[in-house]
C-alpha cells in the first residue's frame, strides 16, 4: 500500500457506527463461531473489493484498469463511508 491510498484518511468503524475487526471477531467466537481478526478483515476487504469491481464495470472503467481501480477504492474510506451509508439506507427501508 502507497501513501496515496491513505491521501482522504481512515474510515473507522466507530465514525461509521459499526464494530472493529476484533469486537467482530470476539462476536463470532462467543456465538460459537471463532474466526481471527484478519480473517474478518480479509471477508470485509474481498466483500468491498466485490462491490467496487461491480461499481467499476457500470462506470465504464477500462478493463485493464479495474484491478488497480478496485484496490484504490476499498481502501478509500470515501468508498468504505458511501457503503455503509447506503447499507444503512436499505436496512431502514430507506431505499
Amino acid at each position: 500500500m502507497n501513501s496515496e491510498t491513505f491521501q482522504h484518511g481512515y474510515a473507522t468503524s466507530a465514525n461509521l457506527g459499526g464494530a472493529g475487526y476484533v469486537e467482530i471477531a470476539n462476536r463470532l467466537a462467543a456465538d460459537g463461531d471463532p474466526i481471527s481478526m484478519s480473517s474478518v478483515r480479509n471477508f470485509y476487504l474481498s466483500g468491498l473489493r466485490k462491490i467496487a469491481h461491480e461499481v467499476c464495470l457500470t462506470q465504464g472503467v477500462d478493463k485493464r484498469e479495474i484491478c488497480e481501480t478496485v484496490d484504490k477504492m476499498v481502501f478509500d474510506p470515501r468508498f468504505q463511508e458511501s457503503i455503509s451509508s447506503t447499507l444503512n439506507s436499505m436496512s431502514m427501508g430507506d431505499l
